[in-house]
């Protein structure tokens, strides 16, 4: 595992990786960022509730290699204030149209790439995501 908290593995039936928390190590972490890959393979998927109750998190960021950010993924996250996401196209992210960050902080936000942040912005499963959303310039 590239991070001794996380839990990430390759499914026998697809060339990619995920990502998943395991139990014990919920509450053990407070800045946490995603690998782009695993075994060889690009990471894809934050699995639905993956950090679900990870209570101490504040901040979180994720590689240019995600596709997916499952259901509840941020549930019982009530010190998440930062989520930074390297993903250059809203488009190219697929995320639940509503209840994305439930459970994160009332003070969260979402940082995405300066030259994505129009695109994000306007599109249809980001709409309900608007008022979170800040601009960084990505390394």
């Amino acid at each position: 595992m590239p991070v001794g908290f996380l839990y990430t593995g390759v499914p026998t039936w697809a060339p990619h990786a995920f990502v998943d928390v395991t139990d014990e190590s919920r509450n053990s972490f407070t800045a946490v960022t995603v690998p782009e890959t695993f075994d060889g393979y690009p990471v894809t998927d934050l699995r639905s509730g993956c950090f679900d109750g990870c209570a101490k998190m504040t901040s979180l960021t994720i590689p240019r290699t995600v596709e997916t950010i499952g259901s509840d993924v941020f549930r019982g996250c009530g010190n998440l204030t930062e989520v930074y996401i390297y993903v250059e196209s809203a488009s190219n992210l697929t995320v639940p149209e509503s209840g994305l960050f439930e459970g994160a902080s009332p003070s969260l936000s979402v940082f995405v790439p300066r030259d994505a942040l129009n695109a994000y912005a306007s599109s249809y499963s980001w709409m309900s995501y608007q008022s979170l959303l800040s601009p960084f310039d990505p390394e």
